[in-house]
């Protein structure tokens, strides 16, 4: 049987500590952004929000809903998404076949760099 001494198990606890406080301060700034959304303007313009929503209210959430230009924005995003990774998807089958059968293909070297180049500039 493994023995933990008193050092390691300290250690462990100090540890789990420090990165809960660490988890802690990357969410609160979103926690914090997302009670601003759900508090009323007045406690908003007052500063009196912290990280619970100050007299609730879903008004900036139905204002931006039926506006008819968000939910065309995120068809658009949609779209996009659907048709750069069919692309993308196209374009990786492309490499891995030009990458695997590229001592047998007299252009073979050309299309690989020409293929992989695109993944530098389009951050892939």
């Amino acid at each position: 049987m493994y023995y933990k001494s008193r050092s390691y198990r300290l250690f462990n606890y100090l540890n789990i500590f420090f990165i809960a406080i660490l988890a802690f301060l990357c969410v609160a700034p979103l926690l914090h952004i997302l009670a601003m959304s759900f508090s009323s303007r007045d406690a908003a313009l007052a500063n009196a929000v912290g990280l619970w929503p100050v007299g609730f209210t879903l008004e900036p959430y139905i204002t931006t809903l039926k506006d008819g230009r968000i939910l065309t924005s995120l068809w658009n995003s949609v779209e996009r998404l659907i048709l750069f990774v069919s692309f993308d998807m196209f374009i990786t089958i492309l490499v891995a076949y030009y990458r695997r059968w590229i001592k047998y293909l007299r252009a073979g070297h050309f299309l690989y760099g020409f293929l992989s180049l695109r993944c530098y500039f389009m951050g892939d």
